[in-house]
């Protein structure tokens, strides 16, 4: 069972620690477990309840109405916003809970909702990136357990896989050799799969190499396959290497390759090079690709 002090329910549901003593001294939304030290912790399911009760609240529900509405009744109003919302926020949301939960059929029931209506692109362009990115930020605070983040990433990854195998080959006069990897102690593969997605869709040659490649061994893999492109992620912060040192190795050793670097971490490279490409979001990297089409 999890275990939040009111700071981390702060950061996962975006209401102020002050709002949610209120909450609960008014309205007695929630009552928090107590350590022996009397310092108030929460659990998985009142992470939920909060969560649900702020998300209708920013719906226009009224916190007065929301307390007298037990856990069916309000489940039952969020419902009801997956069916009718416009907004990708209630999406990003249900996914929240259903990592919390490790609720397997909810995750299907969200993702399936978003692909009909969106089509899978535009489903991980504004809904699965922008929740990835949320839940990057808690897993590196610790705020949430990493069973939870293994479960939701892996089923995610999934689709994205079905998806990738779902593209019939076309053929490509302009057709580029790329190859996806992930640097040594990286193992968020999401960003990197939506890209392999994206190439491919483009219909171009990648070689998707994976989480966790070492430099040298990503050395020999350029000199014996001599792509044209290479693209990676960086999510979390590197131990051996500064970005710009990381990269300056790359782009002066294969200075005829073209470098593609994605992922939160490149906000710290500043490194120019005529042969690196910093891909800050999809639709950058889709017109990179259109390019070399062109």
């Amino acid at each position: 069972m999890g275990k939040y002090s009111i700071k981390d329910i702060e950061v996962l549901t975006g209401v102020h620690a002050h709002t949610i003593r209120i909450w609960e001294q008014r309205y007695g939304i929630i009552v928090p477990n107590r350590t022996e030290t009397n310092i108030r912790y929460y659990s998985d399911e009142q992470l939920k309840q909060v969560l649900n009760i702020a998300f209708l609240n920013q719906k226009g529900f009224k916190i007065s109405k929301l307390a007298l509405m037990n856990t069916n009744q309000i489940n039952d109003e969020i419902e009801k916003l997956y069916e009718s919302s416009e907004s990708n926020n209630i999406y990003i949301h249900g996914l929240q809970t259903a990592m919390v939960d490790f609720d397997k059929n909810k995750f299907e029931k969200i993702f399936a909702t978003c692909i009909l209506k969106d089509g899978i692109l535009k489903t991980m362009k504004d809904v699965i990136i922008p929740f990835m990115q949320k839940i990057g930020t808690m897993w590196i605070t610790g705020i949430i357990n990493p069973a939870q983040e293994h479960f939701i990433t892996n089923m995610i990854r999934k689709k994205i896989l079905v998806a990738i195998d779902g593209i019939v080959p076309e053929p490509n006069p302009n057709s580029k050799k790329f190859i996806l990897y992930l640097p040594e102690g990286e193992m968020h593969e999401i960003p990197l799969l939506i890209a392999y997605y994206v190439i491919k869709a483009h219909h171009h040659d990648g070689l998707y190499m994976g989480a966790s490649l070492p430099l040298n061994d990503l050395k020999k893999a350029i000199n014996f396959i001599e792509p044209d492109y290479l693209i990676t992620a960086v999510t979390v912060p590197m131990t051996d290497f500064s970005m710009d040192d990381y990269f300056d190795i790359i782009c002066s050793s294969f200075k005829n390759l073209n470098v593609w670097a994605m992922g939160s971490q490149t906000k710290f490279l500043y490194k120019t090079e005529k042969n690196l490409v910093k891909i800050d979001e999809v639709e950058k990297l889709i017109t990179e690709l259109q390019t070399i089409n062109s």
